[in-house]
């Protein structure tokens, strides 16, 4: 175990599980993405160290409602939880109704907390390291969302 998150744990400062403060839920399975279309799909290719290239997403065509479980909310914290490089961003509102695709995780804040202190944790070594806990892959990272939501 990476020994700064065996020093975390140690700590006894209270901790609350992301699975309290957060609804999470996978992104959706699409094909035939386009230039044209009435919703925009976030990729894993479009989330940069920067945030989120919003100019860069792909459309689809479909039916708003439903794809309405799926719809990203200001403070959507989304995770990459398929690929080779841990990425985390921070939904921001556009003027368009966007989803994630398949091979990420999205986090929604419940509680009085903030999309930006979730991503700002799991950026941290801290975080970075109990995501390494939660990936489940051999030569590409599969992270685990149950392990996800059950970090502290």
């Amino acid at each position: 175990m990476n020994e700064v998150v065996e020093r975390y744990r140690e700590n006894n400062v209270a901790k609350i599980s992301l699975r309290e403060v957060t609804e999470h839920f996978k992104g959706k399975a699409v094909s035939k993405l386009n230039d044209v279309g009435n919703i925009s799909v976030i990729n894993l290719s479009d989330m940069l160290e920067t945030g989120i290239n919003y100019e860069s997403l792909r459309k689809i065509e479909a039916e708003e409602q439903s794809l309405k479980r799926y719809l990203l909310q200001e403070g959507d914290v989304l995770i990459a939880s398929k690929g080779t490089v841990k990425k985390i961003a921070v939904f921001e509102e556009q003027e368009v109704p966007v989803i994630a695709s398949a091979n990420i995780t999205v986090l929604r804040p419940i509680a009085d907390i903030s999309g930006g202190y979730i991503k700002l944790f799991l950026d941290s070594e801290v975080g970075q390291g109990l995501l390494d806990e939660t990936n489940t892959g051999k030569n590409v990272m599969n992270l685990n969302t149950q392990k996800i939501i059950s970090i502290e």
